[in-house]
């Protein structure tokens, strides 16, 4: 039906994107603290501030995201984000001290940013199906989370935690041309009428 085939066109590319570009933000959220007093020797109070810190700068990134993707494209934004998330994790990695916390703020502001594009995509492409678009959007945002969480945790174990970040940061830029064919935004055609 004409339908399904607008849920299909939707969101296949989208959950290719939140597979691999979310590899960042579900390794981040879940290991930044183990990361940091394992590895970087922090106690745990510290390596806590710092994963309040990236949380608190996200909040920031998730309001300015979708201001940002109105006016410049959903595509467009998605694609800076991922980039600059990708170089702020490679700072993170390799970088300490007091310039821990600009990377941190850049890291959460661009990592956690893309969440309401995606969520303002769906509302795009599904008018008529909004409540539904959205229910599964967050259903599967759930379900990936989980997958990368896992995939994280197990390379961690095999690994190393840097280096599992080194790799899943690599990894998050595949998203980079699944991006590309992502739906075009409707501009903002009905939001100036």
């Amino acid at each position: 039906s004409p339908i399904f085939q607008q849920f299909i066109r939707l969101f296949a590319p989208l959950f290719g994107v939140m597979i691999f570009r979310n590899m960042i933000v579900s390794s981040l959220s879940v290991f930044m603290v183990v990361f940091l007093v394992d590895i970087r020797g922090y106690e745990i109070p510290l390596a806590a501030s710092a994963l309040a810190l990236y949380e608190f700068a996200g909040v920031g990134g998730a309001l300015a995201g979708g201001t940002l993707s109105d006016r410049f494209g959903r595509r467009q934004t998605v694609a800076i984000a991922a980039v600059l998330s990708a170089i702020a994790m490679m700072l993170f990695i390799h970088i300490d001290g007091v310039l821990l916390v600009p990377i941190l703020i850049m890291l959460g502001f661009t990592s956690l940013s893309v969440t309401p594009i995606f969520q303002a995509l769906v509302q795009d492409q599904l008018p008529n199906n909004r409540a539904t678009g959205s229910g599964m959007f967050i259903l599967f945002a759930f379900i990936i989370r989980a997958i990368n969480v896992m995939i994280a945790g197990y390379l961690g174990d095999l690994l190393g935690l840097q280096t599992t970040f080194i790799v899943l940061t690599l990894v998050s830029l595949v998203s980079l041309p699944i991006i590309m064919t992502l739906p075009a935004s409707p501009k903002l055609k009905r939001d100036e009428a």
